[in-house]
């Protein structure tokens, strides 16, 4: 090998180390949590998998959350979509995006809402709460550049979870 060829092997060798590193650096930084808008919740005396055998099932979701009418779904489990009425939001369309049985976790991404005109999510997470279930409710939504608008999402949010929450002790309790 002449001494001009093994000067590009080591230049173009130089080459591709160089531009891996850079690639290796561009890669993200992990992410960092967001802190929900609106958290609430509430125990219901039943077991942590009769809660989930209700809730998981976008079908119910009517029969649980008080005041809702004009109820549809359409499928069943993650990627159902669903649409109603309820105080405030007679538009509602929104569906399943994340079920987990391991987490006892289920997430709404809610895709039109009187609310906003901005996409929303909220979801469920179920723990143990001595011999009964503690249904824990998060909302994330965002409306930074008006904060009377997000104060009053915010207040209408905490109202359909408060007719959640009494639909769940209802059934449950």
């Amino acid at each position: 090998m002449s001494k001009l060829n093994v000067y590009i092997a080591v230049f173009i060798c130089l080459m591709v180390g160089s531009f891996g590193g850079q690639r290796i650096q561009a890669q993200m930084a992990a992410a960092t949590p967001v802190a929900p808008t609106l958290t609430k919740g509430v125990v219901l005396n039943s077991s942590i998998d009769e809660v989930w055998r209700v809730i998981s099932q976008p079908e119910n979701y009517a029969g649980y959350a008080n005041g809702v009418t004009n109820f549809v779904c359409n499928g069943s489990g993650r990627g159902a979509k669903m649409s109603f009425s309820v105080a405030g939001d007679p538009q509602r369309k929104q569906e399943v995006s994340v079920l987990k049985k391991d987490e006892y976790l289920i997430t709404f991404f809610v895709t039109t809402s009187d609310y906003m005109s901005d996409s929303w999510v909220y979801r469920f997470l179920l723990g143990k709460e001595g011999e009964g279930t503690y249904l824990r409710y998060e909302a994330y939504f965002s409306h930074e550049e008006d904060k009377a608008v997000k104060q009053a999402m915010k207040k209408s949010i905490e109202k359909e979870w408060q007719q959640i929450a009494a639909g769940l002790q209802k059934k449950f309790n």
